[in-house]
């Protein structure tokens, strides 16, 4: 009979253990995506926006910054070696489907991103990239 308590109680600790340390990494991965690293906003040509990913879909775009230039005149498209593409995503938590459609409205076109960069490095569970859009707007 004490062979069979402690077979028990070895056997229940073990899965308290595995448990324990599957809801503590589960916790650290998640706990640096909540706080922002850095905001701000980019302007640039939205180049591209889809959804990703075989089983967590996420929707992932491009900006090219650098590429556009806005003066008393208007916009003015340049072309330089500066610019360079800046990868978005949205954030699954929110999912916001009127920011997702207003974004697809926006292909092609110059626009301005608000953007919040997180600090988890990419994450399927979260998006597909750091920097994570919280509102767009075209440029006239």
């Amino acid at each position: 009979m004490k062979d069979f308590l402690a077979y028990t109680f070895i056997t229940l600790f073990g899965l308290f253990l595995i448990v324990f340390v599957a809801v503590g990494l589960r916790w650290a991965w998640q706990f640096p995506a909540s706080f922002t690293y850095s905001n701000g906003e980019r302007i640039g040509t939205l180049i591209k926006f889809s959804e990703r990913g075989f089983f967590i879909k996420n929707w992932c775009g491009d900006i090219q910054v650098g590429s556009i230039t806005q003066t008393d005149k208007g916009i003015i498209t340049n072309y330089s070696q500066n610019q360079y593409d800046l990868e978005f995503g949205i954030d699954r938590r929110v999912n916001d489907q009127k920011l997702i459609a207003k974004i697809n409205s926006l292909a092609g076109k110059p626009v301005r991103i608000r953007y919040e960069q997180k600090s988890f490095g990419g994450s399927a569970f979260i998006g597909c990239s750091d920097y994570l859009v919280t509102d767009i707007q075209e440029i006239r």
